[in-house]
């Protein structure tokens, strides 16, 4: 145990910027490989900074580098199930209970007397720290520990905590959708907008979407309905889900993926690296252009900063997954349990459901009917921008309107001036007919050869059909000709 202490600077006399608790500088903390891969696709400077401060204290609990806690947790893994020892699994029960001020760590000192706090951590901050943070560097770095279902504590949830504040006043459940749509106006970037709509309209949560694929969008969609049918398994319970995204939500997807054409188009021009954008190509991808999947991490930061910029508190991305419970309860009512599939609360949904999940086209129209139209926002600018397209559709109907009026004018009006004529060929064919009729007696087997026999210089118009004024029984056409007698 001492060369243990003595390789993560323990003994008293050490240096700062060692793997000390009381350092602030984690350079050398940093320059373990499994802390670098760990830490390798965070971005966020100020996240990585909290993440060190974390990681150092479980330091400081266990005893052990960094190195030496993966390699003790993948060497137990590699024995028979029976005689694995969980030990990561038992430093991070024991590392909450620490933070809690319930146990002591390696030197036998308590959390609050280690780090001359009044008062041991939160339970949710404990939580968090322990089964969250802590637990993520073992499984990026390849020996995830797995927990069984009610090994991990339960969230102390308070209501007061849970309540949305604007500049500390209280924001009540009718004033949450407009103050949805202004964080979405305020959300840096078209992708970042995009999934905050896709979540409001499907109540999923993030790696949920995240793990979504091209061919998932373009084989849900509906295009009479205007909603996007999704299903899969929850990555964090297993548990299927059948949800939608709305209207409003495949509005920003369009334009969001003609963004990231247009991307990929231009870089390939300037001969960059570019993401072949396929069917099977992510849904939501990194910003850096090469169609990795995005960080499941990213959204939420992002989503905290512009609520920080905005003075609101207290609205997390899983906020965003109540948010569209409770629209769905109160517009469906007694069908609460589609709500629930739609959400994967449940594995399963009674018999009077289950066509609705087995042929969902029902289940689209249904969804379209009560719940898009409610978990719709209101496009913001993205409205101006189509009102401003629709506008133009509009004055150009007008214009085509405008054009087949006066074409229609002039047809009445060259139609008023034809029947007048065919009205004046009339009365020239029923005197010839009445010519013929002297010379034949009858009205039987008239042969039209002789009304050019009888004619007298009369003008006849082409392609007059007789049939047309009820007078013969041919159908045969009199062609344009001057009648002369013989």
């Amino acid at each position: 145990m001492e060369e243990i202490k003595e390789s993560i600077g323990k003994k008293r006399g050490r240096k700062k910027g060692t793997f000390g608790f009381e350092s602030k500088d984690f350079s050398e903390l940093e320059k373990d490989a499994y802390i670098k891969k760990w830490l390798k696709l965070n971005d966020d400077k100020d996240d990585c900074r909290k993440r060190l401060g974390v990681f150092q204290k479980y330091v400081d609990f266990t005893g052990k580098t960094p190195t030496q806690l993966i390699k003790e947790h993948h060497k137990d893994r590699q024995k028979e199930p029976l005689e694995q020892e969980e030990i990561a699994k038992k430093n991070i029960k024991d590392f909450f209970r620490y933070l809690r001020d319930e146990i002591t760590d390696i030197d036998g000192k308590k959390y609050t007397e280690r780090y001359n706090k009044k008062k041991g951590m939160s339970h949710n901050s404990a939580r968090q720290y322990s089964y969250s943070k802590i637990a993520s560097f073992y499984k990026r770095c390849g020996v995830g520990v797995e927990f069984l279902k009610g090994e991990i504590p339960r969230e102390h949830k308070n209501v007061k905590s849970q309540v949305i504040r604007e500049n500390g006043d209280r924001v009540s459940l009718d004033d949450e959708k407009v103050l949805l749509k202004k964080i979405r106006e305020a959300l840096p970037y078209l992708r970042t907008k995009t999934i905050f709509q896709c979540k409001i309209s499907s109540g999923l949560l993030d790696s949920d979407i995240f793990s979504l694929k091209m061919k998932d969008y373009e084989d849900g969609l509906y295009p009479d309905f205007r909603v996007c049918y999704i299903e899969g398994n929850r990555q964090k319970s297993d548990i299927r889900f059948q949800s939608f995204f709305n209207s409003e939500a495949i509005d920003f997807l369009d334009l969001y993926i003609k963004q990231r054409k247009a991307k990929a188009k231009e870089r390939k021009a300037r001969g960059l690296d570019y993401e072949e954008i396929t069917n099977d190509s992510w849904l939501f991808a990194d910003l850096d252009g090469n169609g990795n999947q995005i960080y499941p991490d990213q959204f939420r930061k992002q989503l905290r900063k512009t609520c920080e910029m905005l003075g609101i508190k207290n609205l997390t991305p899983k906020r965003l997954r109540k948010y569209f419970n409770h629209i769905g309860i109160k517009q469906l009512h007694a069908d609460k349990e589609i709500i629930e599939r739609m959400m994967g609360h449940v594995g399963t949904v009674s018999a009077k459901y289950q066509p609705y999940f087995d042929y969902p086209d029902d289940l689209a129209k249904l969804y379209s009917n009560q719940l898009d139209g409610e978990l719709c926002l209101g496009n913001g600018n993205q409205v101006k921008t189509k009102i401003s397209v629709l506008k133009k559709k509009v004055e150009d109907m007008e214009d085509q309107v405008k054009s087949l009026r006066i074409a229609k004018e002039k047809y009445e009006a060259n139609n008023i001036v034809l029947s007048k004529e065919l009205i004046d060929f009339r009365k020239e064919v029923m005197g010839i007919f009445q010519e013929i009729i002297s010379a034949n007696g009858n009205t039987e087997n008239i042969d039209l050869g002789k009304i050019w026999e009888l004619g007298k210089g009369r003008k006849l118009k082409e392609n007059i059909k007789p049939k047309e004024f009820g007078i013969f029984t041919e159908k045969e056409t009199i062609s344009k000709k001057n009648l002369r007698k013989k």
